[in-house]
């Protein structure tokens, strides 16, 4: 009973909520570039021409992205 009482405490601690956090947060932002990428690259491969404003608003969703995902690898990295 008592390492059930310290793992529920332990949960709103901070300490698996956070980790969970940061998972979540590190695969939002993959899924975000690789659909960028997917998106990009399909359509140079295929011969579609996207419109320039398509190309670049998938660029600045990829570009806030980028951010997300190297400070939660960093993260993910430290903690081991």
């Amino acid at each position: 009973m008592k390492l059930l009482t310290n793992q529920c405490l332990q949960m709103f601690d901070g300490g698996i909520v956070m980790k969970k956090k940061n998972d979540l947060i590190w695969i939002i932002s993959l899924v975000i570039i690789g659909i960028a990428t997917v998106i990009l690259a399909g359509s140079n491969i295929i011969g579609l021409v996207l419109p320039d404003v398509t190309v670049r608003i998938i660029g600045i969703i990829d570009l806030i992205a980028l951010p997300f995902a190297a400070f939660t690898t960093v993260k993910k990295v430290k903690k081991g």
